[in-house]
């Protein structure tokens, strides 16, 4: 999620389906399950990065373009 989030156009919004996240993110869980327990381990991600912008969707979750979880720095060689 952190390395997509930053990548999203910001006039592009992308929609997961359920099923998507699921081959993602759903291990050994089946669908059903994910279901139920995805959105609490969502909300656990987003404790940590909290300028991630991600809504519910009927179909799954709304993924929008965010802030990357670590600030890009300038390296200087000297």
């Amino acid at each position: 999620m952190t390395q997509r989030l930053c990548r999203i156009p910001g006039n592009k919004p992308l929609v997961i389906r359920w099923k998507d996240l699921h081959e993602m993110f759903g291990g050994e869980l089946n669908l059903y399950d994910f279901k139920r327990k995805f959105p609490a381990d969502l909300t656990a991600a987003r404790i940590a990065y909290h300028d991630a912008r991600i809504d519910e969707h009927p179909a799954g979750y709304v993924f929008r373009a965010s802030l990357p979880p670590i600030p890009k720095t300038k390296l200087c060689l000297q």
